[in-house]
């Protein structure tokens, strides 16, 4: 199986599964402005991120996405943090939850490595068109 179909699923999934996550959280009136568009946000920062490393292509500032890498890993060690808060301090009831939250973390795990590639390890695409993005110009 070729890695860019598996790439591409990946790509097409997980905005879907974001968005049914925040229609549902929408739906029953549950947290704040994080809690219900965080995901979808982050899920389709992942699919920018893959579309310009597929097509080499700078969008935005490369520090933008280097801002953008640090908040993905404060978020994934959060989840992790908050899988372990719920399995370790909560009654059995809870642990459905935490298995679901640690699920969460490991799903979004190669968009990290996605995101990190494109701001960090991709350095001919910022190189290759210095002082021009294809979204904020020079």
């Amino acid at each position: 199986m070729n890695s860019a179909y598996v790439w591409g699923a990946y790509a097409l999934l997980l905005p879907v599964y974001a968005l049914a996550h925040t229609l549902h959280r929408l739906d029953f009136d549950g947290g704040g402005f994080g809690a219900n568009l965080g995901p979808l946000v982050f899920s389709l920062l992942i699919v920018v991120a893959q579309v310009a490393s597929h097509y080499r292509r700078p969008i935005g500032w490369r520090w933008l996405w280097q801002a953008v890498m640090v908040l993905f890993v404060l978020y994934e060690l959060f989840l992790c943090l908050l899988a372990a808060f719920l399995f370790l301090y909560s009654d059995p009831q809870a642990h459905l939850a935490s298995v679901t939250t640690l699920v969460s973390a490991l799903v979004l795990l190669p968009g990290g490595w996605v995101i990190t590639r494109y701001a960090l390890r991709s350095r001919r695409i910022w190189q290759a068109l210095e002082g021009e993005a294809i979204l904020f110009g020079r």
